[in-house]
């Protein structure tokens, strides 16, 4: 596995992999972007180590570089995760997802789907954060986004525990650059998802 620590790139196998997880939990953030909640993540919960994935190196150096040791950065595009990701996480969010990942969320059967499950421990929390507007045009609108989301969701096993709108407060407060851009819009609003499996 490709992984990087700000302008460094090194490899990452699973041996390693597993010594730096050993005794804590594995929270798996995908298409991490410029990595901003992988470290405020690593740096609110010391006992976990958080791992960012995302197919643009160039996005998160800078939060690499400044990145807890708790934090990890795999640069690999979603439907191409590496098998020695295979059954490594507790938690995996998905931060405002857009293109072809949002598709293939909405799609149960997609190859992105396949990927997250594989990454994932039996009895998992998974987290979805989703701009409205965005699911609204990837969807046929918001209402029947969602019912595609919870269609794909139970397909896959998992259980919804909640949904919950977030207005233009609750997006500020997230540790995420994206979800705080989308707070300052004329109309911001989002969805995220919780649910879980086994």
């Amino acid at each position: 596995m490709e992984a990087v620590r700000g302008k460094q790139r090194y490899d990452l196998d699973r041996d390693e992999l597993d010594r730096l997880a050993a005794g804590r939990p594995v929270w798996l953030d995908i298409g991490s972007g410029d990595g901003r909640f992988v470290v405020e993540v690593a740096g609110a919960n010391p006992g976990v180590l958080s791992m960012g994935v995302d197919a643009a190196r160039e996005n998160v150096r800078p939060a690499s570089r400044r990145a807890p040791a708790n934090a990890i950065f795999l640069i690999a595009n979603v439907d191409k995760l590496d098998a020695d990701l295979m059954g490594i996480a507790d938690r995996v969010t998905v931060n405002y997802p857009w293109g072809s990942l949002l598709e293939g969320l909405l799609d149960g059967r997609s190859s992105a789907w396949d990927a997250l499950t594989t990454v994932m421990k039996p009895s998992v929390e998974l987290e979805l954060t989703l701009n409205a507007e965005t699911l609204d045009r990837a969807g046929s609108g918001v209402d029947a986004g969602l019912q595609m989301l919870c269609d794909a969701l139970g397909a896959r096993g998992f259980t919804v525990q909640t949904v919950q709108r977030l207005d233009r407060e609750d997006m500020r407060r997230m540790a995420s650059t994206w979800s705080r851009r989308l707070a300052f819009g004329r109309r911001p609003h989002a969805i995220r998802i919780q649910a879980a499996r086994g």
